[in-house]
C-alpha cells in the first residue's frame, strides 16, 4: 500500500503543481485512500486497489489525474471535510511530538546532571573550591529537575533558589551526601527538587519571591475558561448551521424511488402485468440534474458541519477535563499553602519533620499543575487550527446566511438541537406553524413511541414490521421473533446530550433506518435530548425523532447494519461517528504512517550523444527574462546620446607615445683577474701527553695561505 500510495501522491502533486495549485501531500494521500474505500479507483481502472499489489504506471497516471482534479477543487465540501480530518490529525501529531521533544530534552539534560552528581568522581578533591563547584552542580540539577530552568540563567532567580536549597541542603552536608549510594542520591535529589519548589511557592504566596517559578495558574485559567466559552459558542453556531442545512434539504422534492426490475415484478404477477409495471417504472421522470447536484452538495455540507461539530465537541470535552483537573490541582495547592502558613506562622525556626512533607507535596502539585497548563496552551493552538479549517467555504449554501447573521452574538455554553431547528425553520422563511410543528415533533414523545416504551419496560415483545419478502412459515417466524434486549434511559437534561453516547451523539435512525427504496438517504442528524436514550448492548444511542426511535426499537441490528452500510458508501462518515473506517487503508493514522517517509518522484531526461558544433548557437539564451532585460536595455539605448569632454584629469589618461634613445651595449676587459683571501688563525693545546717534565701550553698559529704571491 505504501509504495502505491506514494506513487499516486507524487503523480497527483505533480499535476497540481503544473496547474499552479498548492496541495498538501497528506490531503492528497487521504483523499486517495477514501476514493479507494469508496470503490472509485476500481471504477476508474478495473482490478486496481491500493492493497492489490503494484499498480502500473498507466494506472498511476489515470488515478493521479483523478485525485488531482478532486483535490484541486478546494470549495468542494467533501474535500474540505477530508482536509479537516487529516490536517487536524496532523496538528494533534505535531503538538504531541513537540511536547515529547521538549520532555525528552528536559529529561536528557536532567539525566546528564544527575549522572554528574551521582557519579563516582562527582566530588574531585577535598578543597573548599571543589565543594563549592559540586554544590553549584547540585543546584543546577535541582533547577532542571524541578523545571526551574530560569534559575540557571537569571541571577535573581538563581539567588532565590540557592537560598531555598541552602535552607534544606547546606554546603556542610555535601560530605555526607557523597558517601551515599547512587540510587539514594537520585532519590534525595528528586526530593530536594520538590522541597525547593515548595519553598519558592510559599515565598511567592508571601510576596517575597517567586521569580524562579513559571507563571501561576491564575494567569492561565481565565484564558482557558475564555477558550472553553469560545469553543462552546462554535459548537452552538455549527449546530445551528447543521439544522439550517437539514431544513434546506427538507425543502427539496423527495428523490424518486429506484425502479424495480422486471424480473422481480414478474414473480408475483403475470408476465404481461410485470412488463407493464416495468414500463411504467421506466417511464417515471428522473430527478433533474440541478436538484440532484443541490442534494449532493447539501449532503456533503451536512457531513462537513457534522465533522466540525464532532471536533469542536471533542476539543471542548478535552479542554473541560483539563480545566477541571487544573482547577482541582490549583485548589489543592492553595490548601497546602494555607497549611504551610499555619505551620510556619511567625516562628523563626520550625521542625523540618513538620514542614518538609508539606513543601514536598507543594512541589508535586506544582509539577502536575504545570503539565496541565502546558496542555491548555496546546489546546489553544489546536482551536486556532480547527477554527481555520472549519470555516465556511465561499461557495457554501450557508455563506449568505452566515454573512447576514455575522453581527449577532450567541451567549451560553450549549443549546438544544430542537430550538436551533425551529429557529432555522423560522429564519428560512417557513410559517410559524411549520416551525412550531418541527419543534413539537422533536421535543416530545408521541403516543406510539410511548406505547412502545411502555411495552419495552413491561417486557412484552415489540410489534415488529413484517419483512417485505417473507411469507408462510418463514414470515410468521420472522414476525414473532423476540426483539433484542433494549433499555430506555430517561434524560437527565433537556438541553444537553448525555456524555458518552455512541455515534458521537448522532441519530442512528437517520443514518441507517431509512430504506433506499423509499428514497431514504444517510443523513447526519443530532440526537434530541428530550426524547431520552436507548441502551443496546454496551452502547447508548440518542434519536432525533420519534420515527427514528421506533425504527430502532423495531430492529436495532438492522438499523446499525444500515449505519455500517452508509459508512461503507461514504467513508467520510466514519470519523464524525467515531467508527472504524470501512477498510484499513482509509484510516487517517495508516495514511500518516505511510506518508512518514520521504516522498520520491521518478524523473528522467534524454539528450543527444554527440552534438554537431555547427548547430550550436553560441549566443543562445534560454532564460526568457534575460532576453527581456536585454531587449529593454537595447530599447533604452535608443533614447541615449554619447557625449565627451576633455578635462585636466582626463588629459593624463590619454594614450600617449614617447620616443627615446636606447643605451648602447658596451663590454670592458681587464688584463689580470686577481683575488685576495684572509689569513686563517688556529689555536690548540700542546703538552697534554708525553714526559713528566713537559708543560701544557696554548699554541696559536696564523696561516697565511692562498695569497697571490704564493701562486
Amino acid at each position: 500500500m505504501d509504495d502505491n500510495l506514494k506513487r499516486i501522491v507524487s503523480e497527483a502533486t505533480r499535476v497540481c503543481r503544473e496547474r499552479g495549485q498548492k496541495v498538501d501531500p497528506y490531503v492528497v494521500a487521504y483523499v486517495t485512500s477514501l476514493e479507494d474505500a469508496r470503490g472509485a479507483l476500481h471504477a476508474l481502472v478495473p482490478d486496481v486497489s491500493l492493497e492489490a499489489g503494484p499498480i502500473s504506471s498507466e494506472a498511476v497516471a489515470v488515478i493521479g489525474g483523478h485525485v488531482a482534479g478532486l483535490v484541486g477543487n478546494a470549495r468542494d465540501p467533501r474535500i474540505r471535510t477530508a482536509m479537516m480530518q487529516v490536517l487536524m490529525e496532523v496538528a494533534y501529531k505535531q503538538q504531541r511530538e513537540l511536547i515529547e521533544k521538549e520532555t525528552a530534552e528536559q529529561q536528557e539534560r536532567a539525566g546528564m546532571l544527575q549522572r554528574a552528581v551521582t557519579g563516582p568522581r562527582a566530588l574531585r578533591g577535598n578543597t573548599p573550591d571543589a565543594y563549592d563547584k559540586f554544590y553549584k552542580l547540585v543546584l543546577e540539577a535541582v533547577a532542571v529537575e524541578a523545571g526551574l530552568e530560569l534559575a540557571v540563567a537569571d541571577p535573581t532567580a538563581h539567588a532565590e533558589l540557592r537560598a531555598a536549597l541552602e535552607s534544606v541542603f547546606p554546603v556542610s552536608a555535601v560530605a555526607r551526601f557523597v558517601t551515599l549510594g547512587e540510587g539514594e542520591r537520585l532519590t534525595q535529589l528528586a526530593e530536594l527538587a520538590r522541597i525547593c519548589t515548595g519553598i519558592c511557592l510559599y515565598n511567592r504566596s508571601c510576596g517575597a519571591g517567586g521569580s524562579a517559578l513559571p507563571a501561576a495558574a491564575a494567569s492561565y485559567l481565565p484564558q482557558a475558561q475564555r477558550l472553553l466559552r469560545d469553543i462552546s459558542r462554535c459548537c452552538v453556531e455549527v449546530n445551528e448551521q447543521l439544522a439550517q442545512l437539514q431544513v434546506m434539504l427538507g425543502r427539496l422534492p423527495p428523490p424518486p424511488a429506484p425502479p424495480a426490475p422486471a424480473a422481480a415484478a414478474a414473480e408475483g404477477e403475470g408476465e404481461g402485468e410485470g412488463e407493464g409495471e416495468a414500463a411504467a417504472a421506466a417511464a417515471e421522470p428522473a430527478e433533474p440534474a440541478d436538484v440532484a447536484e443541490r442534494r449532493r452538495q447539501l449532503h456533503s455540507e451536512i457531513i462537513n458541519r457534522g465533522q466540525a461539530l464532532q471536533l469542536f465537541e471533542s476539543l471542548s470535552a478535552d479542554l473541560g477535563e483539563g480545566l477541571e483537573a487544573a482547577q482541582q490541582l490549583d485548589a489543592e495547592l492553595e490548601h497546602v499553602l494555607v497549611q504551610v502558613a499555619e505551620a510556619v506562622g511567625g516562628s523563626a525556626a520550625v521542625p523540618k519533620d513538620r514542614v518538609y512533607p508539606l513543601f514536598d507535596r507543594l512541589g508535586a502539585l506544582h509539577a502536575g499543575l504545570h503539565q496541565e497548563l502546558r496542555l491548555l496552551v496546546v489546546r489553544q493552538r489546536l482551536y486556532d487550527e480547527l477554527t481555520e479549517l472549519a470555516a465556511l467555504a465561499p461557495g457554501s449554501a450557508l455563506a449568505a446566511g452566515a454573512a447576514a447573521g455575522a453581527g449577532k452574538k450567541t451567549s451560553g455554553t450549549s443549546t438544544s438541537t430542537t430550538g436551533s431547528r425551529a429557529a432555522s425553520a423560522a429564519a428560512a422563511g417557513q410559517p410559524p406553524s411549520a416551525a412550531a410543528a418541527i419543534e413539537a415533533l422533536a421535543e416530545q414523545l408521541d403516543e406510539t413511541t410511548l406505547a412502545g416504551l411502555d411495552a419495552l419496560a413491561s417486557g412484552r415483545p415489540q410489534p415488529a414490521a413484517p419483512p417485505a419478502a417473507a411469507d408462510g412459515e418463514e414470515g410468521a417466524a420472522a414476525a414473532t421473533a423476540a426483539p433484542p434486549p433494549l433499555e430506555y434511559i430517561r434524560p437527565a437534561s433537556h438541553s444537553q446530550l448525555q456524555p458518552g453516547l455512541a455515534l458521537a451523539g448522532f441519530c442512528p435512525g437517520a443514518l441507517g433506518g431509512r430504506p433506499p427504496a423509499a428514497g431514504g438517504v444517510a443523513l447526519l442528524r443530532r440526537a434530541n435530548p428530550r426524547l431520552g436514550y436507548l441502551a443496546f448492548g454496551d452502547n447508548v444511542y440518542g434519536f432525533a425523532s420519534n420515527a427514528d426511535m421506533r425504527a430502532f426499537m423495531a430492529d436495532p441490528a438492522g438499523v446499525l447494519a444500515g449505519v455500517s452500510h452508509a459508512v461503507g458508501a461514504e467513508p467520510l462518515l466514519a470519523r464524525p461517528l467515531g467508527l472504524p473506517p470501512p477498510v484499513p487503508s482509509a484510516d487517517v493514522h495508516a495514511v500518516l504512517l505511510a506518508m512518514s517517509g520521504p516522498l520520491k518522484v521518478d524523473f528522467g531526461c534524454q539528450t543527444p550523444v554527440h552534438f554537431l558544433e555547427r548547430h550550436i548557437d553560441k549566443d543562445y539564451e534560454w532564460n526568457v527574462w534575460a532576453l527581456r532585460r536585454r531587449a529593454l536595455a537595447l530599447a533604452n539605448l535608443r533614447n541615449k546620446a554619447t557625449h565627451s569632454a576633455q578635462t585636466a584629469e582626463s588629459h593624463f589618461k590619454r594614450e600617449n607615445e614617447t620616443q627615446v634613445w636606447k643605451p648602447r651595449e658596451a663590454v670592458v676587459q681587464t688584463r689580470v683577474t686577481k683575488g685576495q683571501a684572509m689569513p686563517r688563525k688556529l689555536q690548540y693545546v700542546a703538552g697534554l701527553r708525553g714526559a713528566a717534565d713537559v708543560k701544557m701550553n696554548v699554541v696559536r698559529l696564523e696561516l697565511d695561505l692562498g695569497q697571490p704571491h704564493q701562486h
